[in-house]
């Protein structure tokens, strides 16, 4: 079985355009990716990946808030909003469709309100656990503060998005027992075969990360099996036991019979 664990249908940059969403759902359905992880980044968008949700059964929908989206206090009262829409969610029967994403930190910019953007986290990671959910977690820029937050806060229901540039980092998250994700950009850095070598296949997923770009092209979720098929070939593991692996995986995340 084939999912994309790390995508955006909806956005933070554009309304949801609902004709364009139900094509890339039904070409990603007619290419046998079974799910689609859409992870929000803002308040309009968990309110148009719950849509989503509700009307196709390949849809995760991920609760977030993007990082940056913290940056004066009142903006706190965004992890009031993920809280409610998890326990709302969980009430309507939704528990095994939903996930805590996508959140963590980026410093990117250097305007950015590091502490802000930490004590939101660790909010964030304290109603992952009061609802045994899994998050999916951002770090650009700022790889070793995550890392650290999260070994203090000692919760391992965690996959690392888009982390896949420093193996020191790669190989303690995935001591710790959290997933790694590999996205787009391993189909043109083989670099990062080094990287992710050590990582037990029980804790990899595959992304696209849509609609971002990687060496100037889109990848819609087709692209995982291009991304899967050079993991099996560099890591000379058979189709059919990764895709095992991974629907022991997605079962381990989602708790769900499938």
């Amino acid at each position: 079985m084939l999912f994309d664990a790390h995508l955006h249908i909806s956005d933070e940059y554009n309304k949801l355009d609902e004709t364009k969403a139900k094509e890339l759902i039904e070409n990603a359905e007619k290419n046998n990716i079974k799910y689609l992880v859409s992870n929000s980044t803002c308040s309009r968008s968990i309110e148009e990946n719950i849509y989503l949700m509700k009307k196709y059964k390949s849809i995760i929908c991920g609760i977030g808030i993007f990082p940056t989206e913290f940056k004066t206090e009142k903006d706190l009262c965004y992890t009031e909003l993920i809280k409610n829409k998890v326990i709302e969610l969980k009430k309507e029967g939704y528990s095994n469709r939903i996930i805590i994403g996508e959140v963590g930190l980026d410093f990117k910019e250097e305007k950015s309100n590091k502490d802000l953007q930490q004590r939101a986290l660790l909010n964030i990671l304290q109603i992952a656990k009061e609802n045994n959910l899994y998050v999916t977690i951002h770090s650009r820029f700022a790889v070793k503060q995550i890392m650290q937050i999260l070994e203090q806060f000692d919760y391992n229901k965690i996959i690392m998005h888009w982390f896949l540039d420093s193996k020191k980092y790669i190989d303690k998250a995935s001591k710790l027992g959290y997933f790694i994700t590999i996205g787009p950009k391993y189909l043109y850095d083989q670099s990062l075969v080094d990287n992710i070598k050590d990582v037990p296949k029980e804790q990899i997923l595959f992304e696209t990360d849509y609609p971002a770009t990687v060496s100037g092209k889109m990848h819609t979720p087709e692209a995982i099996k291009d991304i899967f098929d050079k993991y099996c070939k560099d890591f000379d593991v058979s189709k059919e036991e990764m895709q095992s692996i991974l629907e022991k995986s997605f079962n381990k995340i989602f708790t769900r019979e499938l």
